[in-house]
């Protein structure tokens, strides 16, 4: 961080002022915004204000705006919302998912002249650095996970060596991310990685397994692993799934 370099106030009317993507990205590299915010819509009217009428250079701006300390609350609505402009087309989606999941640091690419003033006096010619920004919050994960799936960019073999390689904090989120492109599956994908989130250690991926084994037409064995469950939260949600089970009954003739 330059500690000569954090914009004042909020910091959102210097972005949006910016006369490039370039000055764009060269701030939020060289800056840090100041406050959290849970103002998602913010960082994404960001995104389409320099963007709407030019894509060009918008998956790093994603990037960098994704992977923003400002937003690092929100990373599930901006991401949604990023993708919901319809300014990434798919094969920019794919790159932003490319970017997002692998790397333990996802990065972007820019002069090195950015790095300070006293790089002003050399001749630095083309060339570029590359700046690490902080790892991927979990429901970046997720996102990219999922996209990686239904776009047959990936497999589930990869993805779980990859879930491997993080903590327990961030690993479950790539698991949520196979439940949400199950649909995309074949029969045999679809069934592994149900089991691999009805098995998984964090609750909430625990939970959206068991609604889909119910609405893949289980519902009685997910009613069931329900009731069982070692977490409180998804015990007292049992009785939910029940209900929904009376709800979907047809009427019984008279």
């Amino acid at each position: 961080m330059w500690e000569d370099d954090v914009i004042a106030g909020d910091g959102l009317s210097e972005l949006r002022a910016a006369s490039s993507v370039e000055e764009l990205h060269r701030m939020l590299v060289r800056r840090l915004l100041s406050n959290r915010s849970g103002g998602h819509q913010e960082a994404v009217e960001l995104f389409e204000h320099h963007h709407g009428d030019d894509p060009t250079g918008a998956v790093d701006t994603a990037v960098l705006l994704c992977t923003e300390w400002r937003w690092y609350g929100c990373t599930a609505k901006l991401i949604a919302g990023i993708c919901a402009t319809g300014i990434l087309d798919d094969a920019a989606l794919d790159e932003l998912a490319d970017r997002l999941f692998w790397p333990d640091h996802p990065h972007v690419r820019h002069p090195l002249s950015w790095l300070g003033s006293e790089w002003a006096a050399i001749d630095l010619g083309d060339r570029t650095v590359e700046h690490q920004r902080p790892s991927a919050r979990p429901p970046l994960l997720r996102w990219a996970a999922g996209h990686l799936l239904r776009r047959q960019r990936t497999d589930l073999d990869r993805l779980r060596k990859r879930a491997a390689s993080l903590d327990g904090y961030d690993s479950p989120s790539i698991v949520a991310g196979m439940l949400d492109a199950v649909d995309f599956l074949t029969d045999t994908d679809a069934q592994r990685a149900l089991g691999y989130g009805l098995a998984n250690g964090r609750a909430q991926v625990r939970k959206v397994a068991l609604q889909i084994l119910a609405d893949r037409g289980d519902r009685a064995e997910a009613i069931r692993r329900a009731r069982e469950d070692p977490d409180r939260s998804i015990r007292r949600w049992a009785p939910e799934l029940e209900a929904q089970t009376a709800a979907e009954q047809p009427p019984t003739l008279p």
